[in-house]
């Protein structure tokens, strides 16, 4: 970060963060310390706490483009205790510094999860609104992909830009450290779930990996297999006029550990069209894993090593894996 982003930064948030820390501590010079050790955090930490985002569809979100933000799913996974209709799919920040979460709800459940339902819930609200000098709390609700994913991002405001008129100040990232931030709602039935959720900052990314395989099975040609920690992604293009996508087959991905997962079936999300000439098929886990343990995979009986960025020749397995 640069000298004159981080001196910004510092005027803006400094208070905030100082008051937020006297009120913990009871101690100026302990204040003054957190201060300085949360904005070295801040600095060092944020290429790592930014995640990718995109812009949600104005036919289910309010605001206005610049405002309708959302993280591009699938980059903080993880499976959340008590429960299978949900799970986390991204959390972390947005380019503005402000905190998304994201989840992903399962078959059946999509739009069940309304938009004013998914909220702080009292008490984390009280608090911040208390210790961290926080003059208002809000937060909005996306849906992507027909209630799918559910995207909170949350608002919490500790100044007005009054000179500028460009609206609120928000609490910087490095206030974060150490904040329970505790959300409520529902989804379908509304039942207590039990379970712990905690979650600690910061949430990096399992960053993904694409390599190149061209490779042909059942006279389809991969011309490259990306792996994120939710998925695997064939790209497929067609020689010799011959058509049609792998997803029907099972796709299988072996793991350094010895480990490997198998998926049953695919889907193809993108058809051969003349001006993109490709099919893209795409195999969810069931679980998360990290890209980087892959070392290769198998479509139906055709088995591919990989190695770094591009696949090794591949051959026939006698069996499919169990």
């Amino acid at each position: 970060m640069d000298t004159q982003t981080a001196a910004r930064l510092v005027a803006e948030h400094s208070q905030a963060v100082y008051r937020l820390a006297y009120v913990r501590t009871g101690s100026r010079e302990d204040a003054e310390d957190i201060v300085q050790e949360t904005f070295l955090r801040l600095v060092r930490a944020e290429p790592d706490n930014v995640l990718k985002t995109m812009t949600a569809p104005d036919e289910t979100s309010h605001g206005t483009e610049d405002e309708r933000i959302v993280l591009v799913p699938e980059q903080t996974p993880r499976k959340l205790e008590g429960i299978e209709e949900i799970s986390l799919f991204s959390m972390g920040f947005d380019e503005k510094g402000l905190l998304h979460v994201q989840i992903k709800v399962a078959d059946g459940y999509e739009g069940q999860v309304p938009n004013w339902a998914f909220y702080p819930d009292f008490l984390t609200q009280r608090r911040l609104l208390s210790d961290a000098g926080i003059i208002s709390l809000q937060g909005w609700t996306y849906q992507l992909e027909n209630g799918r994913y559910v995207d909170f991002v949350l608002l919490p405001a500790v100044d007005f830009d009054w000179e500028n008129d460009s609206g609120f100040v928000y609490l910087p990232k490095g206030a974060y450290q150490g904040l329970t931030l505790t959300l409520a709602g529902w989804i379908g039935t509304r039942e207590r779930v039990e379970g712990d959720w905690s979650l600690t900052f910061p949430f990096a990314p399992l960053p993904a990996r694409t390599a190149a395989v061209n490779q042909e099975v059942n006279t389809k040609r991969i011309e490259t297999i990306t792996l994120s920690a939710r998925s695997a992604t064939l790209r497929l293009v067609h020689t010799d006029g011959r058509y049609g996508d792998l997803a029907p087959l099972p796709l299988t991905v072996y793991l350094s550990d010895g480990a490997h997962v198998t998926m049953e079936r695919g889907r193809c999300t993108h058809s051969y069209e003349d001006d993109e000439p490709y099919y893209l098929d795409i195999w969810t886990f069931p679980d998360p894993i990290n890209p980087a343990e892959v070392t290769a995979f198998s479509i139906g009986y055709w088995y591919i090593p990989l190695q770094e960025g591009r696949a090794l020749p591949g051959y026939w397995l006698t069996e499919l894996p169990d």
